[in-house]
C-alpha cells in the first residue's frame, strides 16, 4: 500500500477529492459538523482567500483532508479564524497517517487550531483542553428532550414558557420563523451585534465589511449537506430575536444570536432559542451545538457537553 501526501488549492480538488471530504464526514459522527463542510471551505475561501488543503491519499483514494488558510510561510490556521468553533482533520478512521510528514509535505510547520475535537488519544495529548462545548440531544425528539432537562431539575422551559406567554401579553402575538429571507432581520443582526460589542467591550467583528458579506454568503448558502438559516422571532409587528445558524442534515449550531436589548426581561434570546430547537428536531435535527463559552443560557438548554482543544 502506497500512502502519499499533498497540497493543493480549494478550487483545484478533484471530483473524487470532493467525493471523499462528504463521505468521511458522512462516516463519522464526529465530523458531521457544518463548520467542516465543504460549503464552508468555499465560503471562507472567498471571504479571505486562498484556502488550500492538506490530502492524503492511499493506493490513489483520499483518506484524508485538512483545509486551511496560511499565515506567512509554514503556519496554518482554522477556516474563517475566529468564527470557527470546531475542527478536526477529515480523516479515514482506518488510515494510519502519520501527521507530521502530512503537514511538513504541504510546507507547514504548525497547525495552529483553537477548537480541535478531541475524538482520541493522540489529540488530547497534544492539546490544552478548553471548553465545555454544550449541546442539546434531540435524537429522541423535542418532547423526549425537554423530559431529560426537567429530570435534571432544570426550570428553564417553564419559565421560558411563562416569559413567551408575558411578551404575547404585553407587546405583541409572539411568532417565530425558523427560516426567512428577510435582509432587515440580517441588518438587525448585525446592528444589535454590534450594539452588544460596544455595550461589553469586545472587539467589533462586524465593524468589516467582508465579515457581513461572509455572513450573508453562508446564509444564502443552501444545499442537501449544509445550509445557512436565519430565525426570527415577532412581538406583535416588532422583531424581537434574530438568530443566524449553519447546520448540515444531522446537526445545527448555534452561531450568531442577538435580540432587542430594551426587551430583555422577556427574554426574547431564550425564547427564540427554545422555538428553534422545537423547529429544528421536528426537522429531524438530531444535536444542536451552543458552541464554547460560560453563558448560562447554554447551559440551561444544553443535556451534555464535549470538550475542544487549543
Amino acid at each position: 500500500m502506497t500512502l502519499s501526501y499533498d497540497c493543493r488549492k480549494l478550487a483545484e480538488l478533484t471530483p473524487e477529492q470532493r467525493d471523499a471530504w462528504r463521505r468521511l464526514q458522512l462516516d463519522q459522527p464526529h465530523l458531521d459538523q457544518p463548520f467542516l463542510c465543504l460549503e464552508f471551505a468555499e465560503a471562507a475561501d472567498e471571504f479571505r482567500g486562498c484556502v488550500e488543503v492538506a490530502i492524503a491519499t492511499l493506493d490513489g483514494k483520499t483518506v484524508g483532508l485538512v483545509p486551511f488558510h496560511r499565515v506567512g510561510k509554514r503556519r496554518a490556521v482554522p477556516l474563517a479564524d475566529g468564527m470557527n468553533e470546531y475542527q478536526a482533520l477529515i480523516v479515514d478512521a482506518n488510515a494510519d497517517l502519520n501527521q507530521r510528514q502530512w503537514m511538513a509535505a504541504a510546507g507547514l510547520g504548525e497547525y495552529c487550531f483553537d477548537h480541535l475535537a478531541l475524538v482520541n488519544a493522540r489529540n488530547r495529548a497534544t492539546s490544552h483542553t478548553t471548553g465545555p462545548c454544550p449541546f442539546a440531544d434531540l435524537s429522541g425528539g423535542f418532547d423526549n428532550y425537554c423530559e431529560t432537562l426537567k429530570q435534571r431539575g432544570s426550570r428553564t422551559i417553564r419559565e421560558t414558557l411563562r416569559k413567551q406567554r408575558k411578551l404575547s401579553r404585553e407587546i405583541g402575538e409572539v411568532r417565530f420563523q425558523l427560516e426567512t429571507d428577510s435582509t432587515e432581520a440580517f441588518d438587525a443582526l448585525i446592528r444589535w451585534k454590534q450594539t452588544q460589542h460596544k455595550r461589553t467591550d469586545v472587539y467589533d467583528t462586524f465593524a468589516h465589511d467582508s465579515v457581513i458579506d461572509f455572513l450573508r454568503r453562508v446564509w444564502k448558502t443552501q444545499t442537501p449537506q449544509f445550509s445557512g438559516f436565519l430565525c426570527t422571532l415577532h412581538a406583535g409587528d416588532s422583531l424581537v430575536a434574530v438568530h443566524l445558524g449553519i447546520r448540515t442534515s444531522r446537526v445545527a449550531h448555534m452561531w450568531f444570536p442577538a435580540y432587542d436589548a430594551d426587551l430583555q426581561n422577556y427574554s426574547p434570546g431564550l425564547v427564540m432559542m427554545q422555538e428553534m430547537t422545537k423547529a429544528l428536531a421536528d426537522q429531524g435535527i438530531q444535536r444542536l451545538d451552543f458552541g464554547p463559552g460560560p453563558q448560562r443560557y447554554k447551559r440551561s438548554l444544553a443535556t451534555d457537553a464535549y470538550d475542544v482543544g487549543i
